[in-house]
């Protein structure tokens, strides 16, 4: 994840291309369960922990994740034999109600991971930071199409005046083409 300006940029790919978003899950904690978190090691700056999850004293479940710069990461869930029964989605919640104002990172997804975030209750909260950037990056897009359209036409008819016309553009067009892959490149890797 990289972070454009200092701001956390997170990225889900959707049908539509890239959208950003910030979920934070919706306490349903059971009742009947405990937890503990365990320290695994700690390197670089990252500690990495277990969350584990018992159900009337009995192991059902734990979620390996580290912490960095106070910012949890998913690293694996885990419920062996126990599916289908809301462990999963107790697990991500306590560890939420234990980052209660920081998104958590769930890294890459299975097909099964991506069904349980698909059911747990979720609030989207837009980054206007995001979304300001979005908008300059849409006019970017518009103003290059704008450009190539004006270079079509010079090389269909070109005349001494549309050459002119294009040098004069030249440092523009490359200045949006810069701003275009500068966003792209610190949101997208």
């Amino acid at each position: 994840m990289h972070e454009p300006d200092g701001q956390r940029c997170e990225m889900l790919h959707t049908s539509d291309g890239l959208l950003n978003i910030s979920m934070r899950y919706v306490d349903l904690l059971r009742e009947a369960l405990t937890f503990r978190t365990e320290m695994r090691g700690h390197h670089s700056g990252q500690s990495d922990q277990t969350l584990v999850a018992y159900d009337d004293g009995e192991y059902v479940g734990h979620i390996d994740y580290g912490v960095w710069n106070g910012e949890p990461a998913v690293q694996m869930i885990s419920v062996p034999e126990k599916r289908r029964r809301g462990y999963a989605t107790a697990l991500v919640q306590r560890l939420q109600a234990e980052f209660p104002d920081i998104e958590i990172d769930m890294g890459s997804l299975t097909d099964e991971g991506s069904k349980l975030l698909a059911a747990i209750p979720h609030e989207v909260i837009p980054n206007p930071d995001y979304q300001a950037k979005a908008q300059r990056l849409e006019q970017v897009k518009a103003e290059l199409a704008k450009l190539a359209q004006m270079a079509d036409a010079y090389h269909a008819n070109p005349t001494e005046q549309a050459r002119q016309v294009i040098t004069d553009l030249h440092d523009h067009w490359n200045d949006l083409h810069s701003e275009d892959w500068s966003w792209r490149m610190r949101c997208v890797i």
